[in-house]
């Protein structure tokens, strides 16, 4: 299984989008253990370059997966809500995830929530 991740970028780092990726690739992992994760974020990744251009490298790269997954606080973002569309009309399924943020608004791990219920494997 092939998995793209989808996620908000707008306004963000390299070094944000990064962090939020790794995550991103860990919740995948607990579902789908044995998924090849795609590579759709670009090392020349640049803030000031038109969204339009990494949005048209990515859908190239959305063709060949078996799974979206899709990122918190995707909604209302414009390239999210694009790929989402894309993946809704070539019949790519989408899965939704959400963290759990403690008390200090950081994110809880992964095994910590696989321990509480909040996550497991997905068939």
């Amino acid at each position: 299984m092939k998995i793209y991740i989808c996620q908000p970028m707008r306004d963000l780092t390299k070094e944000e989008i990064l962090k939020e990726r790794e995550l991103g690739i860990k919740v995948a992992h607990v579902y789908y253990p044995e998924a090849e994760i795609i590579n759709n974020f670009f090392d020349d990744y640049d803030e000031n370059t038109s969204p339009l251009i990494y949005l048209a490298r990515s859908c190239e790269l959305m063709a060949q997966a078996d799974l979206m997954l899709m990122l918190p606080f995707y909604f209302g973002t414009p390239g999210c809500d694009i790929e989402s569309h894309i993946a809704e009309v070539y019949g790519i399924p989408r899965l939704l995830v959400n963290y759990v943020p403690d008390q200090n608004g950081d994110y809880i791990g992964i095994s910590e929530l696989k321990g509480k219920g909040y996550v497991g494997n997905a068939s």
